[in-house]
C-alpha cells in the first residue's frame, strides 16, 4: 500500500466469523504461480501442482499468524507467516511424510471455515522449522506430531480468486495413508 490513503473504514458488528483451519494442502513449490495486481492467486500454476489434503477433522490445534514488520529506516516491510498444526497420530508413514516435507519448500493451501482458501508461501515458499514428535505421558495427551512452517513474504495472506479454488480442488490428490 505504498503512499496510498485509507479509501474504506470497518464496522464490526457482524458476530460470524469462525476461527481455525478447517484443511489444508500441501504441494511442492510451484514457481509459476502467479499473484495478480492486488495480491490475489489466480489459476495459472496450480493446475499442474499435485496438491495433497489434510483434513484437520475435530482438530482445533491448526493455526496460520502473519505479521507484517515494517522498516521506517530503509523504507520496507516484510510479513512474517507461521503456520503450527498437529496430526495426532504417531505412524512410521506419518513420520515419513513429515520428513519429506524437510526438504523442500512447499506452498500450503489453507481452507478457512468460511469456505476461502489462502496461499501461504505464495512467493518463495514454506519452511520446515520445527517437527516435535510426541508420545505424551497421560493417556489423553498428544501422541503425533507437532509441525511448524514459517514464511517471508512481500504480500499478505493472498486469498485465491474463484478460478483458483475451482483448479486447487481439481488438483487435490485422492492418496491418502492408510495409518
Amino acid at each position: 500500500m505504498a503512499c496510498e490513503t485509507i479509501t474504506a473504514g470497518y464496522n464490526g458488528v457482524c458476530k460470524g466469523s469462525v476461527s481455525g483451519i478447517k484443511a489444508f494442502g500441501i504441494a511442492e513449490f510451484n514457481k509459476e504461480i502467479t499473484l495478480t495486481p492486488t495480491g490475489s492467486v489466480n489459476a495459472a500454476g496450480i493446475t499442474a501442482s499435485t496438491i495433497f489434503h489434510y483434513n484437520m477433522g475435530v482438530n482445533d490445534t491448526a493455526s496460520y499468524t502473519e505479521t507484517e514488520e515494517n522498516s521506517e529506516e530503509t523504507g520496507t516491510s516484510i510479513i512474517n507467516g507461521t503456520i503450527t498444526f498437529d496430526i495426532p497420530k504417531l505412524a512410521k508413514l506419518l513420520r515419513d511424510q513429515m520428513v519429506l516435507m524437510s526438504n523442500g519448500r512447499p506452498h500450503i493451501y489453507i481452507e478457512l471455515y468460511d469456505g476461502s482458501v489462502v496461499l501461504a508461501g505464495a512467493e518463495f515458499g514454506c519452511f520446515k522449522s520445527k517437527l516435535e514428535i510426541l508420545t505424551g505421558a497421560k493417556r489423553n495427551d498428544l501422541s503425533g506430531f507437532k509441525v511448524t512452517f514459517t514464511t517471508r513474504e512481500n504480500v499478505l495472506f493472498p486469498y485465491l480468486e474463484a478460478t483458483a479454488v475451482t483448479a486447487y480442488k481439481t488438483a487435490l490428490s485422492d492418496v491418502y495413508l492408510d495409518v
